[in-house]
């Protein structure tokens, strides 16, 4: 039976002190099939809220296990204007309004996910999943169609966000990692220079650091995204520099 095999597996242990039986919850759950039924308990509950809570909560799972409010509100108002057709800096006295509604829209959802269980604030506008599973079950909810979408959002704003402020290295990471799930979303050719040069800058981050393998991981995404016919005429240097570095990084 599953409680024998949980014991075997030392996942249930008799206290003789207490004269009881114990267990760890979060252990069990990451050991046994117990996790897979989470994910569908989750996702099962997920569908029964209402489509704007579970839009906010999706685009959450897709950042990941932890996730920044204001990237989350962000990304969701840049498809909002790009589906109402709205420009964001509207000469309209209700743009500053509409910017705080939403805002505030998802700071209420976020909040409601906190009195469900489902999250916790973990800094200032800083949150996480309060399990794993509890994403996994999210982010199975979105089609695959949909989460190269919701990727490509992600990417766009942080990488927007990045050439406006030159910001820091967690975020040239963040777009480049987002960017990638979605090359097949990106049919432009200046958007795909863009993310080639991205996925170089990040690699010249990761080896910086001597992550060598998260380095490789973002040259042969850019390389990748070159044009095979073209790449030695019409980005010799960039070619170049990307194969010198890459052979550095397989040889460490």
């Amino acid at each position: 039976s599953k409680l024998e095999r949980m014991k075997a597996d030392g996942l249930l242990k008799w206290d003789s002190e207490f004269q009881s039986w114990t267990w760890d919850v979060e252990e069990i759950t990451d050991r046994t099939d117990i996790s897979e039924n989470v994910v569908e308990l989750v996702a099962g509950r997920i569908r029964k809220m209402r489509g704007h809570i579970q839009a906010v909560l999706k685009m959450a799972a897709c950042f990941g296990h932890r996730f920044d409010y204001n990237l989350v509100a962000a990304t969701l108002y840049a498809i909002y204007l790009k589906s109402s057709h709205r420009k964001e800096n509207a000469d309209d006295g209700d743009n500053e309004q509409m910017v705080d509604h939403h805002w505030a829209k998802v700071a209420r959802i976020l909040d409601y996910g906190v009195s469900e269980g489902l999250i916790e604030e973990i800094g200032r506008n800083k949150f996480k999943f309060t399990h794993n599973r509890v994403q996994e079950g999210l982010y199975s909810l979105i089609e695959d169609e949909e989460r190269e979408y919701l990727h490509l959002w992600i990417g766009t704003v942080v990488q927007q966000k990045v050439e406006m402020e030159d910001t820091d290295e967690a975020l040239v990471l963040l777009a480049a990692d987002h960017l990638n799930r979605a090359t097949a979303q990106l049919k432009d050719d200046t958007r795909v220079q863009k993310l080639i040069k991205l996925n170089f800058r990040a690699a010249d981050m990761a080896l910086c650091k001597s992550a060598f393998r998260q380095s490789r991981t973002y040259l042969l995404a850019a390389i990748k995204l070159l044009d095979p016919e073209t790449k030695w005429k019409e980005n010799y240097e960039l070619t170049v520099s990307m194969y010198s570095i890459l052979a550095k990084v397989e040889y460490c």
